[in-house]
């Protein structure tokens, strides 16, 4: 937990170049290594994917380790929760980042029309305007 803390503070393209490092070093087997890349991999800096790898290094570090501990299954437990309701927010996310567009285009295709509505009435009006002189005798 110390290492999400240190990693605060590191610009996206340090964090980039550390994840880089320790994806090449993690999969010598060592230990630390492993433990370092799943840190990297949980802190906000971290995509999708490189999320996704770290998640997968915890689940081979724990098949493992057995004898790891129950603090690190219960670690694996929250983490699994954190990442299920990070994956559950993007999608709720993207349906309405998508429903946002469609509404968009909904309300451009009915100002379009209420533009052409208000020409129409305004041809109307003109056409009631002639009929009118006509009828008076006005040119």
């Amino acid at each position: 937990m110390s290492c999400l803390n240190d990693m605060q503070t590191l610009e996206q393209s340090e964090f980039d170049t550390k994840f880089k490092l320790a994806e090449d070093d993690q999969q010598n087997g060592r230990k630390m290594d492993r433990l370092y890349f799943i840190c990297l991999s949980l802190t906000d800096k971290a995509d999708d994917e490189q999320l996704k790898k770290g998640l997968d290094v915890l689940e081979r570090y724990l098949e493992e380790h057995p004898d790891s501990g129950e603090g690190m299954q219960g670690f694996q437990y929250l983490v699994n929760r954190l990442e299920s309701e990070i994956t559950t927010r993007r999608s709720v996310r993207k349906v309405l980042t998508d429903e946002n567009s469609s509404l968009q285009t909904e309300v451009a295709s009915l100002k379009a029309r209420l533009e052409e509505q208000h020409r129409q009435i305004e041809q109307l009006k003109n056409i009631e305007n002639i009929i009118k002189n006509r009828e008076t005798g006005q040119p």
